[in-house]
């Protein structure tokens, strides 16, 4: 991906959690999501802290469902996830190459397997590829391929690979569309991406993307608005990962150590 830089703090805000125990909860994360969630993350051109501080907040780094039985794994996602991402791969013309591992946890879920065009799935060369997936697949075969959400939930349940992958990737599109430019430096606004992810990608593009006005706002005056950030859930989100002594900042003092 292109080069930005995250500014940590973002905001003058806070953490709601203490140090201590903000360095417990990613300690425990650490041991608990493995090496996986580093692998992934570096597969897909993303810095690994940036990945691991959100499933920190999302799971502990562990492989769970969510109270509302909507979300799984490490990095939370859902089916309505997995399909935004799906969308992206062929807006991006993703390679085969980068899009191989995703392709091999949903090969299992189409049902019509005979109307896929053979070089898709025949190909022994095919994680190699620096073909765009679109030259063996369309969205709209995808979608009228895909079984039912419950076939996709199971297998991100059953899957703690697949569920990252499908995280770490929405967490691609989401900064890909949340760099600011300031002169000659672009910057990633990190309260645009998690609210993105927290949130919805849809909630982002049509009340921030789309109007320049909102845009404008500097983290400070965006967090406290409760027209564009869930004040109960998605401001201590924004909080305890990107304000002072957030997640991101305890890594970049060096006070929590990934390595």
């Amino acid at each position: 991906m292109a080069n930005w830089t995250i500014k940590v703090p973002q905001g003058d805000y806070s953490s709601p959690r203490t140090i201590d125990q903000s360095i417990a909860e990613m300690q425990k994360a650490k041991i608990a999501s493995g090496k996986e969630l580093k692998e992934i993350a570096e597969f897909y051109s993303l810095p690994y802290y940036l990945v691991f501080a959100v499933a920190t907040l999302e799971s502990g780094g562990q492989s769970i469902r969510s109270f509302d039985g909507l979300s799984y794994g490490v990095m939370q996602t859902s089916a309505e996830t997995l399909d935004g991402v799906i969308k992206e791969v062929f807006k991006q013309k993703m390679t085969m190459g980068e899009f191989y591992p995703l392709y091999l946890d949903i090969k299992p879920l189409f049902t019509i397997k005979k109307a896929i065009p053979l070089n898709f799935w025949a190909s022994e060369n095919i994680k190699l590829r620096n073909e765009p997936v679109t030259n063996f697949l369309t969205y709209k075969q995808w979608d009228s391929w895909k079984t039912t959400k419950s076939t996709y939930n199971q297998k991100m349940m059953t899957s703690k690979l697949f569920a990252i992958r499908v995280g770490v990737l929405f967490l691609r599109q989401l900064i890909g569309e949340s760099l600011e430019q300031i002169g000659d430096k672009v910057y990633l606004r990190m309260d645009w991406v998690i609210k993105g992810y927290n949130m919805g990608y849809f909630s982002l593009r049509n009340s921030i993307l789309k109007k320049p006005q909102n845009r404008a706002l500097d983290s400070n005056a965006l967090i406290v608005r409760p027209d564009l950030i869930n004040q109960k859930y998605t401001k201590p989100y924004i909080q305890r990962i990107s304000g002072k002594n957030g997640y991101l900042d305890l890594i970049k003092q060096g006070k929590f150590k990934l390595s």
